[in-house]
């Protein structure tokens, strides 16, 4: 039988086990918890800044080749800098690089300088690219509850 001494200290180091295991669940919590609110911001904003791209809506009817191609660049990189940002172990990164992926199978074909060695028409690369962002667009919608903005304008419209 262990003394009342002994049992005292038994008892706070059990306490102390306890309370550190707490502590740490506790802050383990808040992290993911912040971790978690950071991400759903930067898709959030990501979203809205994928939805005010032309190229990917509007397609060649509101805007030329150049412009597409500036655009989709423009659209790659923000994607480099969200995946640098929040990091490839990132639960969306995989989308992330789908997208990216998408942006650079276009690019490979409207930057082809002569048009006769394209594996695809500039016109299919685009309408690849966009199915591709409006799957992914969707799918992150979904998982953040990210309403969908106000439908774009036709820029056609007089």
């Amino acid at each position: 039988m262990l003394d009342s001494i002994t049992e005292q200290v038994v008892g706070g180091l059990v306490l102390a086990l306890i309370l550190g295991a707490v502590t740490w669940l506790w802050r383990r919590r808040r992290e993911q918890t912040g971790k978690t609110e950071t991400n759903r911001h930067a898709m959030y904003s990501l979203v809205r800044f994928l939805e005010n791209r032309r190229a990917l809506y509007a397609g060649l009817g509101a805007e030329d080749e150049k412009t597409i191609i500036d655009s989709v660049r423009t659209i790659r990189s923000r994607l480099q800098e969200d995946i640098e940002e929040l990091g490839e172990e990132f639960e969306d990164a995989p989308t992330l690089l789908k997208m990216q992926s998408a942006c650079r199978d276009f690019l490979t074909v409207a930057e082809q300088p002569n048009p006769h060695l394209r594996s695809k028409t500039f016109e299919e690369a685009l309408r690849s690219l966009m199915q591709v962002f409006d799957t992914e667009m969707d799918n992150l919608r979904d998982k953040y509850g990210i309403e969908p903005g106000p439908p774009p304008k036709d820029v056609n419209a007089s």
